[in-house]
């Protein structure tokens, strides 16, 4: 609970359930489900939201301690017969090529150590429903950006550099410029919320369903910033995914539905981004 989304979802729920959010250094949970079960006796707790992840989670060694961690979750909530609310990512669909719209029934084809940890995840998760009635809310979302994270890093980059007029540079792909499908934290929360309170089992696809090009957010960041940096373009000599998630049984299913624009969500952590520079001297 004390990550990004974390902090931001016990902020919201805060008043609706009691939460238990224990630190690492309270609760290691890639070292068996053995204390993981004592702390849900204990508490008495009835669902767990798994948004623990390794400080690393890009790497090859850390795929082996996701699946560890999330299935010493999954031992648990097996025996307790508890609901399990897991976050995935359209990291599973970053094989394809070109613009596409993904819904909860277009394959995955994750490519890299993430994408590739998502994907396996989902497959573990997947065979405990089929298995052992595992009840689980699976929360497929496109790439969470807001005030308080760091996420995605090139736009972080991109501010840094408008802010002293350098040179900003984006990618070019063999088909296109990359596009992105943004979505606000304070947008993702909602469905978490909703899930909770619905008891919702099965998969949700996340996300705004707009696609915006690097290169556009750039020129966002630079206009908004009033700043001199002209926007240059590095060539990839490879194809690229532009993913777009199809929200439309989210909607259906928990009445959620995004609402922050991105012009919206910029504007919030452009004033963030300086305010914490300011404080920081």
């Amino acid at each position: 609970g004390s990550g990004f989304i974390g902090r931001s979802l016990r902020e919201v729920i805060g008043n609706d359930f009691r939460v238990i959010a224990p630190s690492m250094a309270d609760l290691d949970i890639s070292q068996g489900s053995a204390g993981i079960d004592l702390l849900v006796d204990e508490e008495d707790i009835d669902c767990i939201v798994h948004l623990a992840n390794p400080r690393v989670y890009t790497s090859n060694m850390a795929m082996g301690q996701t699946l560890t961690m999330l299935r010493d979750i999954i031992d648990v909530c097996l025996n307790r017969n508890l609901q399990l609310i897991y976050p995935s990512s359209c990291e599973i669909y970053s094989g394809y090529a070109g613009v596409l719209r993904v819904d909860e029934s277009t394959p995955p084809l994750p490519r890299g150590p993430y994408g590739e940890t998502k994907f396996l995840a989902e497959v573990l998760i997947g065979h405990f429903i089929r298995t052992a009635g595992l009840r689980c809310a699976l929360l497929r979302s496109s790439p969470v950006y807001g005030k308080g994270g760091d996420r995605p890093k090139f736009i972080f980059n991109f501010i840094e550099k408008a802010l002293r007029s350098k040179p900003i540079f984006t990618h070019r792909y063999r088909n296109g410029e990359p596009a992105i499908d943004l979505l606000h934290v304070d947008d993702l929360i909602p469905a978490f919320v909703s899930v909770l309170h619905s008891g919702f089992t099965g998969t949700l696809n996340l996300g705004t369903g707009v696609l915006t090009s690097t290169r556009q957010l750039a020129q966002m960041i630079v206009e908004k910033l009033n700043s001199r940096s002209k926007i240059e373009h590095i060539s990839i000599a490879t194809d690229v995914a532009c993913i777009a998630m199809d929200g439309h049984h989210a909607r259906e299913a928990v009445g959620w539905e995004p609402i922050i624009s991105l012009e919206t969500g910029i504007d919030r952590i452009l004033s963030d981004f300086v305010n914490r520079n300011i404080d920081n001297g």
